[in-house]
């Protein structure tokens, strides 16, 4: 049962990271706020978006034990489906506005998601993998 907290925490970085952009470009089509304010306010909500997954992380690190290398087969492979499930929903974002006027700036801030949306996901899969030394 611990390795499913490290599941836990990466499923809730990706889509919590997600939801912050979705949010953010939704703002930025309707011109709610300028391009100058974006980027902070896109940073911020990643930071505040990390948080409780990183209190997951934390908890989980905690109450590692010892595992054999079969239990954690289908922890990492829900971890994998997540950040690929994540992926597929950047470039969908990305497709969906590919004729937009502000096509360029939400291409930023798309690249700028990739690797936040999947250093979680990589972290709480390196903690799992630590779970089978003894």
């Amino acid at each position: 049962m611990n390795s499913y907290i490290f599941v836990v925490a990466a499923l809730v970085s990706i889509f919590s990271v997600y939801y912050v952009l979705y949010r953010l470009i939704n703002e930025v089509k309707a011109d709610q706020i300028p391009f100058e304010k974006t980027q902070k306010r896109f940073l911020i909500g990643i930071f505040l978006s990390k948080i409780v997954p990183l209190i997951f992380l934390f908890f989980g690190i905690f109450k590692m034990t010892a595992k054999d290398l079969s239990d954690l087969y289908i922890p990492w492979i829900i971890i994998g489906l997540a950040a690929i499930i994540g992926l597929v929903l950047l470039e969908k974002i990305k497709k969906d506005n590919k004729n937009e006027i502000k096509e360029v700036y939400i291409n930023y801030l798309i690249t700028f998601t990739r690797p936040l949306m999947l250093t979680l996901p990589l972290m709480s899969a390196v903690f799992l993998y630590l779970m089978t030394f003894k």
